[in-house]
């Protein structure tokens, strides 16, 4: 099985740090050297971070996975996918909204990743 990551997912769920932790932090200094800033906030879109987290977590309460499709790339570089129910190739959906994630996604990345998965406010189909 093959899953997808594209563009729309990470896309919006900003994650980073608006201060510089107490405690070194590796992945602070990673932000702000690839930021390229002298001081917070460091936030960016976070297309890495969705796809390694689904990679670890699966589904969970903010993915879903597409039909299976079938994937081409044209010479030019365009990406399509097409539904074809003998494949083995999904794209990630996402259910829960941008900020979830993100709160999640920052908890983990300070050191302290908590969500409270029970949060009626998690979904929408806006992602905002």
């Amino acid at each position: 099985v093959i899953v997808c990551s594209g563009f729309e997912v990470g896309h919006g769920i900003m994650t980073g740090f608006d201060e510089i932790p107490e405690n070194d932090n590796p992945v602070c200094d990673c932000y702000e050297k690839f930021l390229g800033k002298k001081g917070p906030p460091f936030f960016r879109d976070s297309w890495d971070l969705t796809a390694v987290q689904y990679a670890f977590e699966g589904n969970g309460e903010f993915y879903s996975l597409s039909a299976p499709v079938k994937i081409t790339v044209s010479d030019d570089g365009v990406t399509t996918a097409v539904k074809d129910k003998y494949s083995n190739r999904y794209y990630m959906v996402q259910k829960a909204k941008n900020a979830v994630i993100a709160d999640y996604l920052n908890g983990i990345l300070c050191g302290n990743g908590n969500i409270d998965n029970n949060n009626d406010e998690m979904y929408n189909n806006d992602k905002q």
